[in-house]
């Protein structure tokens, strides 16, 4: 886990998060994540958002997890009444 004050980069918060980036590019458009500094093209987070966005994820609030293909904490192989 990097420190508070570290920065990390998309595929970085992806794979700490274990979400595809094609996830990560997709909440970052939807506004479900926010980069908090960029150099360039590049976009950055904290090590704080980060622990923020492990502890929402596990309290289970917003869902991010729950909502369409992301059904890596849920089990079973059928399919769902929205996704299709």
């Amino acid at each position: 886990m990097p420190e508070d004050n570290a920065f990390l980069s998309l595929r970085q918060l992806c794979d700490a998060l274990a979400i595809t980036t094609a996830t990560g590019r997709n909440w970052l458009k939807t506004g479900k994540i926010y980069p908090q500094k960029s150099d360039g093209n590049k976009m950055l987070f904290s090590g704080e958002y980060l622990s923020g966005l492990q502890k929402r994820i596990q309290q289970d609030q917003g869902n991010l997890l729950k909502s369409r293909r992301n059904k890596k904490f849920i089990s079973g192989s059928r399919f769902y009444r929205n996704y299709i």
